[in-house]
């Protein structure tokens, strides 16, 4: 049971609070990096009545407190130190949260807006500079699965390696057939979770 309430004050404190607020808070209690209660430091009880107090705060229940705390947590087992994946997203908050995700991972990021953009960047760049695409499925100009299918047929030398990631709403089989077919090779579903779509990407980036 300890185990499972292992997130920080720290942690759970940033995943329920606006960044506004959260801000304002660290300013008033000057709580810094260094100051994270870490269960070592706090009993199960404290835990559960930190994360009960939360959940009362944010509107959410308790269980789903622990799931995010347990999420951001998980985010500090990945180190993509060295990488840089090609993301495409035309949605800009959803884009903007992933970037940040993915900066805590250590791993570098850059945006195309739609399947064209992200055509154009891949041919365009240098061999070995990205180590994977992220690719949204539903966008304007050209979608994800046309984006996938003209990259596959570039010319780059990392054309027919690279992984491609299709990042989708539908987990149908058909759909993931479409996701096979295009030339892709793995899948996450929307709306991301943090602790999956990391997985994902550890398991190609470290091959």
């Amino acid at each position: 049971l300890r185990e499972r309430y292992f997130c920080t004050f720290y942690d759970a404190i940033r995943v329920m609070l606006p960044a506004g607020l959260w801000f304002r808070e660290v300013e008033r209690f000057s709580l810094a990096e260094d100051a994270k209660w870490e269960t070592s430091q706090a009993s199960t009880e404290d835990m559960k009545a930190i994360c009960r107090l939360l959940s009362e705060l944010g509107g959410e229940t308790e269980e789903a407190v622990l799931k995010k705390a347990e999420s951001r947590r998980a985010e500090k087992d990945f180190d993509f130190s060295g990488h840089r994946v090609l993301m495409v997203e035309d949605e800009t908050v959803s884009a903007e949260m992933a970037i940040e995700l993915l900066h805590r991972a250590h791993l570098e990021v850059d945006r195309a807006e739609n399947g064209e953009q992200a055509v154009e960047l891949f041919r365009s760049a240098m061999p070995g500079t990205y180590s994977a695409i992220l690719m949204d499925i539903r966008m304007p100009v050209m979608d994800g699965y046309e984006a996938a299918r003209a990259i596959r047929i570039s010319g780059h030398p990392q054309a027919k390696k690279i992984p491609i990631i299709a990042v989708t709403a539908h987990a149908f089989s058909d759909s993931l057939a479409a996701v096979i077919s295009a030339g892709m090779n793995d899948h996450v579903v929307k709306p991301i979770q943090p602790d999956n779509l990391l997985r994902v990407l550890a398991r190609h980036l470290e091959q």
